[in-house]
């Protein structure tokens, strides 16, 4: 394991589905800067009858049980009241569907889609409220809020987010943002972790994470896919972020530099790294990935010499792999997705898959699967292999990247096997 200070290293030579809920309540029209609330549940597509007031008193007047374990409070449902404040910037209004994460001291909620029947959710100096039915997480820690990019005007500047414990709303959260949610404005970041405090004027303090790839110096060894990566610590993960500037990235014998942003991970353990095997020229030959972590003043070294290409090497376009360069024992699981019967089911897209194991704490990172034919009707089968058994597992989240001629998608169900743990059906 390579392990060094900053100061230590040496210097390189100079080169570089989520699920959408529908509201509850009439459509409505209103001004610039007012205000309206969207009641959503992480459970199903289905509106939210409004309760009488006598129930909401009783459910304020809840007093919590004695908490007999983590496991037991993160599987109680909780209703959360997530406010989120648009940026009065020129453009700041959004047409993109938004979504939530929350991450607390019991777990991690499914994401969330924020989704309303009105046409001025998140314009420009507008203030949304939502309530949201999900796991009780306990306190709040941080949130990732994003955006999937989509629409005439994707782009979003946010000014902030306060989440509220709907039964108990003294425990309310200010996560402080001011920033865009863009492809071409500011850092070109549509997806953000915010870290939260219960004083508004509170100013939360992020980490910088300088992440140098080193593209290998043999023939065709560059990409014109896509790059991500996702830094994985002792206190969570940065989520995954596209690796991107305005240079030319990921060229033979070249090293690219990014700055990732991010709440601090502690110790950090491991990367996935990896790409959307778009572009006429996709596979990608990797010689090592370094992440200096710049305020716990450390750098870690990741070795890899792999290709990342679906017609070389092992046909994997994306890893997972440990500091000092050792890939982690890969667990394996069989997966089989069942595109439905009906008409237009089938897709041409590129389908992803994340594992969820308990309480949302740990997961697979997206895996594409790549091969399938998901045609109407036919069961795809893949040999999924993860770096980690995550037992047991709460759910899966299977997505596609809208891309191709016949995008949409109707899937039936997904089944999941592994040898030493019981069948899951989804």
């Amino acid at each position: 394991v390579r392990v060094t200070s900053r100061e230590g290293l040496p210097q390189p030579p100079a080169k570089q589905q989520s699920v959408s809920f529908t509201p509850a309540g009439p459509e409505k029209t209103r001004q610039s800067g007012e205000e309206e609330t969207k009641d959503v549940d992480d459970e199903g597509s289905k509106d939210q009858e409004p309760k009488p007031k006598k129930k909401s008193k009783q459910l304020r007047n809840y007093e919590p049980e004695k908490v007999e374990s983590y496991e037991d409070e993160y599987h109680k449902k909780k209703i959360y009241e997530v406010v989120t404040i648009t940026g009065d910037e020129r453009g700041a209004g959004t047409d993109a569907n938004v979504f939530v994460t929350l991450f607390g001291d019991y777990g991690i909620t499914p994401k969330v889609h924020l989704a309303s029947k009105s046409r001025t959710a998140f314009e420009r100096g507008k203030t949304d409220v939502f309530r949201i039915r999900t796991h009780n997480v306990g306190s709040l820690k941080k949130i990732r809020i994003e955006h999937d990019n989509t629409g005439l005007s994707a782009n979003w500047f946010l000014d902030r987010v306060v989440v509220t414990d709907v039964i108990r709303p003294h425990l309310r959260f200010y996560f402080a943002c001011n920033n865009w949610f863009s492809k071409v404005e500011g850092d070109c970041l549509f997806v953000r972790d915010l870290l939260g405090s219960m004083d508004p004027m509170d100013i939360p303090k992020y980490n910088k994470y300088i992440v140098s790839v080193f593209t290998a110096d043999v023939k065709g060894s560059g990409t014109d896919a896509d790059v991500f990566i996702n830094i994985f610590g002792e206190f969570g993960d940065t989520g995954e972020r596209r690796l991107d500037n305005d240079k030319n990235n990921f060229e033979k014998g070249t090293e690219d530099k990014f700055t990732i942003e991010a709440p601090n991970l502690g110790k950090v353990r491991k990367i996935t790294i990896g790409h959307n095997n778009k572009g006429s020229s996709a596979g990608w030959f990797v010689d090592k990935a370094v992440v200096d972590d710049m305020g716990n003043k450390i750098v870690y070294e990741f070795p890899i010499n792999r290709w990342f290409a679906i017609d070389e090497d092992d046909g994997k376009i994306q890893r997972d792999i440990l500091v000092g360069g050792s890939q982690p024992t890969g667990i394996v699981y069989n997966v089989q997705i069942v595109t439905g019967n009906i008409r237009g089911a089938g897709t041409n897209s590129k389908i992803h898959i994340v594992m969820h194991g308990s309480k949302g704490q740990k997961n697979s990172g997206r895996v594409f699967l790549e091969g399938g034919k998901f045609e109407r009707c036919l069961t795809d089968i893949f040999n999924v292999e993860i770096a980690a058994l995550l037992s047991p597992l709460s759910r899966v989240t299977i997505g596609h990247d809208n891309d191709g001629v016949s995008a949409g998608w109707y899937c039936e169900k997904v089944t999941r096997t592994h040898t030493c743990t019981h069948t899951h059906a989804y």
